[in-house]
C-alpha cells in the first residue's frame, strides 16, 4: 500500500494505533484492542481524549473505503480524522460496543455529557480469557493451599510455572481455576490452580506497577525462554530486583518482555532493565 503522509495538522490513524500503513485488518484490530484497553480512563487515570482518538483511528482503518481515501489524500470526507469523518455519536457508539464486548460497562461517559461513570469490568478470571501462571513455584503452592488443594498435583502445577495459558473453567467455591496450556504442538493439558497463582495479561500496561518474581532461578529461566531480547550480562541486575516492585516503561508482546524501572530504596538508586513478562505479576 502506498501511503502519502498528510500535513501535520491532520491526525494520522496509523500513528494513533501504532501500526504501519501496510498493516493487515487483523493487525489493526489487535492494535486497537490493545490501545483501547490500555488507554481506558479506568486504567489510565485520566481523561478520554486519547482514548477517543484511538476509536476515531480505528473507525477509519477498519473501513476499506475510508482507509483508501486517507491513504490517497490524507483526509477522510475532506476533513481528516475528525471533520467529515465519523460523527461523534458514531465514534461513541463504536467505542461503547468495543467496551461491551471486552467486559466493560455500557455507561462509560464522554466529555460534556454529565458526570462520567466508571466502567464495571467483568471479573478475572473467566472462561476463554488468557492468563499467566505465576513463575514463582512458592506462590503457586500458597495459592493451592488457599484453595484447599492436596499436595499430590503440586509437581504438575509447578511444571507450568511462568506459562501463558487459557482459562477453561472457574470454581468460585474454592477460588480455583482450570488452565489449558500447550504441552507440545497439537497437545494441550488442563490443570487446576488457585486463583492467586494466575494473573490477567491485560493488567500489564505502561505506567503500571508490577512485582518481579522472588525466585531468582525462575527469573533466569523466564529470561532464557524470552530469547535474545534478554541479555545474559543483565542477569545480576534482574536478580537484585527479585521480589521488588517496579514501574513498566515499555511492553513488547512480540517476545513477551517488558522494560521496568525498579528503585532500590536502600541504595537510593534505580535501574532500568528488560524482564520476561512471565516473571512479573501486576500489582492491582
Amino acid at each position: 500500500m502506498q501511503f502519502r503522509a498528510p500535513g501535520a495538522e491532520v491526525p494520522n490513524p496509523y500513528a494513533a494505533l501504532g501500526v504501519s500503513p501496510d498493516a493487515s485488518a487483523d493487525e489493526i484490530k489487535k492494535a486497537f484492542r490493545k490501545k483501547a484497553t490500555a488507554l481506558h480512563p479506568d486504567r489510565n487515570n485520566g481523561g478520554d481524549e486519547e482514548f477517543q482518538a484511538v476509536g476515531q483511528a480505528y473507525e477509519i482503518l477498519k473501513d476499506p473505503e475510508k482507509r483508501r481515501e486517507f491513504d490517497l489524500t490524507g483526509t477522510v470526507g475532506g476533513g481528516g480524522m475528525g471533520g467529515g469523518g465519523p460523527s461523534q455519536a458514531a465514534q461513541e457508539a463504536m467505542i461503547r460496543e468495543f467496551m461491551r464486548q471486552n467486559g466493560f460497562g455500557a455507561d462509560f461517559g464522554f466529555g460534556g455529557q454529565g458526570q462520567q461513570q466508571r466502567p464495571a469490568k467483568k471479573p478475572f478470571p473467566r472462561p476463554g480469557v488468557d492468563c499467566w501462571i505465576a513463575a514463582d513455584v512458592a506462590e503457586i503452592s500458597r495459592a493451592s493451599r488457599a484453595s484447599m488443594f492436596s499436595t499430590d498435583k503440586d509437581e504438575i502445577r509447578a511444571r507450568f510455572a511462568g506459562t501463558l495459558g487459557v482459562v477453561s473453567a472457574v470454581d468460585s467455591r474454592d477460588r480455583s481455576v482450570k488452565v489449558r496450556v500447550m504441552v507440545s504442538p497439537g497437545r494441550a493439558a488442563e490443570i487446576w490452580y488457585g486463583s492467586d497463582a494466575i494473573w490477567d495479561p491485560a493488567a500489564l500496561a505502561e505506567g503500571g506497577q508490577v512485582r518481579v518474581c522472588r525466585d531468582a532461578a525462575a527469573l533466569h529461566r523466564s529470561s532464557r525462554a524470552a530469547g535474545l531480547a534478554i541479555d545474559l550480562d543483565k542477569d545480576s541486575v534482574r536478580e537484585r530486583c527479585a521480589g521488588k516492585t517496579g514501574t513498566v516503561q515499555a511492553v513488547d508482546t512480540g517476545d513477551q518482555t517488558a522494560k521496568l524501572r525498579v528503585v532500590d530504596r536502600q541504595a537510593g538508586t534505580a535501574v532500568i532493565c528488560w524482564f520476561a513478562i512471565a516473571s512479573l505479576v501486576p500489582v492491582v
